[in-house]
């Protein structure tokens, strides 16, 4: 017979390796033994979180928090999960918002032959499931770039097990993806994982799908040469809508020095990727949206396009838009567009 740490230490070890379903079933029964351990609601909360079980995950959270009301862990993760499951819930209707901003709505060719996805085995998912995916989100993303492929040479779409304790057989390509990355794109290679008993697994696959995608559109367009800050905060941007946290983390680091002194450059984003690589990127995404309300589209898909004919970017960025991107950066800062965006009107929550 087991002892309740027995079994959190079980699930413990299979939360490390994703397998989020098999930790919940220990930690549920670790607290059959011991129903008052508020660090196993919590645990349990969490692997629930991790599966898109926002319900289960909620009513967790909840007996924790009336076993330790007040308990500061529960109360942030009990505000999480209820800003991530609205979230989720509205990502279909935002989308078409979103990107609507950039240009007229698109007329979506029915098929793509630009991405060959590879399924392995391994992982119990049928192409026909994500094919139509695949398909909308890339011509849609395409249509916005206005880029159609001339080489006819395909992308290799992956799918990699979520779990890093399931390896691929005759394959290193799960190597390739850092252990905490869910998405990457190199060389006309996407990889992105993929866990199958994540309910919310379909519309995570559209979100990392629609980042990398930019990232490769993005490439082929500029031949590598786009800047880091453009590149990220364009991927970003179109992927998906800001979170309540993400919201939240702009706000709470709008008077740090590192992030809103006017003097500091758009080359120092990403530079530090051991630094607040998180900040930078909604640093950059936040500012690529303000850049486009202020100058449009058209002339910022131009400068990538110049980028590609041996023009540097900042070159490109004066011809297309008429001053450099540290100008429009300054400006930007200086502005505190931080105070003045109506967070409520963005999202309609």
């Amino acid at each position: 017979m087991w002892t309740r740490d027995q079994y959190f230490q079980s699930a413990t070890y299979e939360y490390k390796n994703r397998r989020y379903e098999i930790a919940a079933k220990y930690y549920s029964a670790g607290l059959r033994i011991d129903p008052r351990s508020v660090v196993g609601y919590l645990d349990l909360g969490k692997c629930y979180e991790m599966l898109g079980h926002w319900s289960e995950s909620v009513k967790a959270l909840e007996k924790a928090l009336r076993l330790s009301p007040g308990h500061p862990t529960a109360l942030r993760r009990y505000t999480r999960v209820k800003a991530e499951q609205r979230f989720y819930e509205n990502f279909q209707p935002e989308l078409p918002k979103l990107l609507s901003r950039f240009c007229p709505p698109f007329r979506i060719p029915d098929v793509s032959d630009d991405v060959f996805l590879h399924v392995p085995a391994e992982l119990p998912v049928e192409m026909d499931e994500l094919s139509p995916l695949v398909a909308f989100n890339t011509t849609e993303i395409n249509s916005l770039f206005r880029y159609s492929h001339i080489d006819q040479v395909p992308v290799d779409l992956l799918l990699l097990p979520s779990s890093p304790s399931l390896a691929l057989k005759n394959t290193d390509d799960n190597s390739f993806l850092p252990s905490w990355a869910i998405g990457k794109y190199h060389n006309r290679q996407i990889y992105i994982r993929y866990d199958p008993q994540n309910r919310l697994m379909k519309t995570l696959f559209s979100i990392v799908l629609r980042h990398e995608w930019v990232h490769f559109v993005i490439d082929q367009l500029s031949g590598g040469k786009c800047p880091n800050w453009l590149d990220e905060g364009l991927a970003a941007l179109i992927s998906r809508p800001l979170m309540d946290s993400e919201k939240f983390c702009l706000m709470k680091n709008q008077e740090e020095s590192d992030f809103a002194m006017p003097n500091k450059t758009l080359s120092a984003l990403f530079s530090d990727m051991s630094g607040k690589i998180f900040v930078d990127y909604l640093q950059a995404r936040l500012f690529v949206e303000w850049l486009i309300g202020e100058v449009s589209w058209h002339p910022i898909l131009d400068s990538i396009r110049k980028m590609k004919d041996e023009v540097e970017p900042s070159v490109a960025f004066q011809e297309t838009i008429g001053d450099d991107a540290d100008e429009f950066y300054h400006r930007f800062q200086k502005q505190s567009i931080y105070q003045k965006l109506d967070w409520d009107n963005q999202s309609d929550e």
